[in-house]
């Protein structure tokens, strides 16, 4: 893959009559719970923080109101790469295939599938790799502290404290309340 200049991921599907859910290194990349048939991709560069091995987990799941899956639906699901840097969208390179076009011996839902695929990528988000589980350092008194100003900000309509709120949200809560 290192011939491709900017590597760009993208999560292809095409199910039938089944619902299924994508998952990329835990994060949802596609969900489908309307049933009937689907075929599209979406990217899922925001997915894949470095290089390197990368998780991809699928539940298929029946149509609302079963409790099993129709023997003739089907779901193929497959993650490719093509270089982003190019017009050249013939030119890709197949990360992860899951093909299921019969569910007539095993008609129980699929859930947590999960597998492994190789990326290749010219950058690294920092994301959830930097991330703490909020229930192990939670503090009630601080937030509920913090949202009392936020709600006083709304209350009496200061549009200067409230504009810096959200020009900040992004870069996390200075704690100074």
């Amino acid at each position: 893959m290192t011939q491709f200049k900017e590597p760009y991921y993208l999560v292809e599907f095409d199910s039938s009559i089944v619902n299924f859910e994508i998952f990329i290194n835990d994060m949802p990349a596609f969900i489908h719970h309307s049933g009937g048939a689907i075929f599209s991709h979406v990217p899922i560069n925001h997915f894949i923080l470095e290089s390197g091995r990368q998780n991809v987990k699928i539940n298929i799941l029946p149509l609302k109101g079963n409790t099993n899956l129709k023997e003739d639906g089907s779901v193929k699901i497959k993650v490719f790469c093509y270089d982003s840097s190019t017009t050249n969208y013939e030119n890709t390179i197949e990360a992860f295939r899951f093909e299921k076009i019969d569910f007539s011996e095993n008609n129980l839902p699929i859930k947590n599938f999960t597998k492994e695929f190789n990326a290749e990528v010219n950058y690294e988000i920092k994301g959830w790799k930097n991330s703490y589980l909020l229930k192990d350092n939670l503090n009630k008194e601080e937030i509920i502290k913090y949202f009392k100003v936020l709600y006083t900000a709304f209350k009496e309509k200061n549009i200067e404290s409230i504009f810096h709120e959200m020009k900040n949200k992004f870069d996390g809560w200075s704690g100074k309340y």
